[in-house]
């Protein structure tokens, strides 16, 4: 039986045999740091989820020094130092998030330029970044430093909507009307569903008094996007600037349909149709109403009133005497009252 002699190895076949040991520590380690990487960056992800930020930050950060040529956990890192700062009230902290969510962001411009997501979300951090800023000249940085990062998005992919869409809103809100009309336009041309498009378009038309324009943009995003949040009050603002109140309360009507607790619509809606006489729906919302504010007195009395104009004397004098119960010490619902009385007798 032979036996293996290690004083026949050569020098060479050492070597040979630690280099093949010290590639196959190098492609385990290679090869484990991955794993590692994913495994913290989805406890980052569901740390995020759960508005733990700090935690979210902690885990993200050993996700990317992981795997740091991994462009989405860079960017995923960034939003958390982000929604971080969004939820911090002190200004020095929350602008040291900011700052961090930039660092985030341009490591995933290093890794990739041609993603406009990147451009898009240090855009927006230099944006929230202008009302922190320590003078108006830093201030004006952060903004002219925003709108480039903006367009930048808009160029690299210059048939996506959504970034042509947020250089839109963005130039509107600088004040920079025509050529915010014109990417919205361009947005619109792309996909004909962006609501929030036609919305803020109708806002340009109406700033600059051209109110046939504005009422089309405003129905476009009835015909396009139904559910637009605030399209139904829109419309009936519109109406009553106009002063077509019969032509407003439909609108406010399906918005408060959609929210019965939207009190400001119903204290608008009740005085639409006080001013329209009809009494019937007048006291129907203005009796929700002393419901919601049970001791406001000029509510009260403009419902005895609405309640007396259809009709109904004796729901009106019920109503006030209930009000006097609860508020003995109020005074012009009690002088009301006592009219109410000796016109009764």
């Amino acid at each position: 039986m032979s036996h293996f002699d290690l004083a026949k190895v050569r020098l060479r076949d050492w070597v040979l045999l630690g280099s093949f040991c010290g590639v196959l520590v190098i492609l385990g380690i290679l090869f484990f740091r991955p794993f590692l990487a994913e495994r913290h960056y989805r406890d980052g992800f569901n740390f995020d989820a759960a508005q733990r930020y700090p935690y979210a930050i902690e885990e993200l950060e050993q996700a990317v020094s992981y795997a740091p040529w991994e462009s989405h956990y860079w960017m995923s890192l960034g939003r958390s130092y982000e929604n971080a700062a969004d939820k911090e009230t002190g200004k020095e902290e929350k602008l040291r998030l900011y700052r961090e969510a930039l660092r985030c962001y341009n490591e995933t411009l290093d890794l990739d330029v041609k993603n406009p997501w990147h451009y898009s979300r240090l855009g927006s951090v230099y944006l929230n970044m202008t009302s922190l800023a320590a003078t108006q000249a830093e201030a004006n940085t952060y903004l002219k430093t925003s709108e480039m990062y903006a367009r930048k998005a808009a160029e690299t992919d210059h048939q996506n909507p959504l970034f042509q869409l947020n250089l839109a809103y963005f130039l509107h809100r600088l004040g920079q009307l025509d050529e915010a009309l014109v990417y919205y336009e361009k947005t619109l041309s792309y996909d004909d569903r962006f609501g929030e498009a036609y919305y803020n378009m109708a806002d340009i038309y109406r700033r600059r008094q051209q109110p046939d324009k504005a009422l089309n943009a405003y129905l476009s995003v009835l015909e396009k996007a139904p559910d637009f949040p605030g399209i139904y009050v829109a419309l009936s603002n519109f109406y009553m600037e106009k002063g077509d109140l019969a032509k407003a309360a439909p609108f406010l009507e399906r918005e408060i349909q959609k929210r019965p607790d939207y009190v400001e619509g119903l204290n608008n809606l009740a005085a639409i149709y006080y001013q329209l006489e009809n009494w019937d729906r007048a006291a129907e919302l203005y009796g929700q109403l002393v419901s919601l504010y049970p001791g406001n007195e000029k509510t009260v009395l403009v419902y005895a009133q609405c309640l007396l104009m259809d009709g109904q004397p004796d729901a009106a004098g019920i109503a006030l005497e209930d009000f006097l119960l609860r508020y003995p010490n109020a005074a012009e619902v009690r002088s009301k009252y006592q009219q109410f009385r000796r016109v009764r007798r």
